[in-house]
């Protein structure tokens, strides 16, 4: 846990010395569904039921509209609508993000990201692997205050190949809405 927290403030402190010059830190959180999206199970694919989503993001305003973060975001137990399977999906990506201020009010923005998808298979017993993945997201906010906005968005993840579960070969992108908060410091 000690190495945890000495390499949580060795990222942070350098990044709090860069906020200065580049603008405010940022955290949200955010809550929505995960859609009805086909899993690829050996080439075969499955229709899978819509469940939760839910996640949190952290990072720093670089200013003319860029910001850069890292998110984290889990969905629930989807159902397969033809097995007595469930799925789920833990992702960590590092993103990038343009805002374009439409007024004062309102921005419209795009985000990329890298990183990491766990995908968890449950049939009786349960089975994850890790992949390397990405995301891309579209969406709109809304500024409530100076430090407060609320928003919504629509993202799509899926790990660059599939990943390897019970000797099987598991693809499982995700589709999801979202609305949350963004909290500016």
């Amino acid at each position: 846990m000690l190495k945890i927290i000495v390499a949580t403030a060795a990222i942070l402190i350098p990044g709090a010395a860069l906020a200065e010059d580049w603008g405010k830190f940022y955290a949200e959180v955010y809550g929505g569904a995960s859609l009805g999206t086909d899993t690829q199970y050996n080439g075969v694919d499955y229709a899978m039921d819509p469940t939760w989503a839910a996640g949190a993001a952290f990072g720093v305003d670089m200013g003319n509209g860029f910001s850069l973060g890292v998110d984290i975001m889990k969905t629930g137990d989807a159902e397969y609508q033809s097995e007595s399977a469930t799925l789920t999906t833990f992702s960590v990506m590092a993103e990038g993000e343009y805002a374009l201020a439409l007024n004062d009010t309102f921005a419209v923005y795009g985000s990329l990201g890298l990183g990491a998808i766990n995908v968890a298979v449950s049939s009786g017993t349960t089975e994850d692997a890790w992949g390397a993945g990405y995301s891309a997201a579209v969406g709109v906010r809304a500024d409530i205050t100076d430090n407060m906005a609320l928003f919504g968005e629509f993202r799509h993840q899926n790990t660059f190949d599939t990943v390897d579960l019970f000797g099987d070969e598991v693809g499982a992108p995700t589709n999801t809405a979202l609305v949350g908060v963004r909290l500016s410091f």
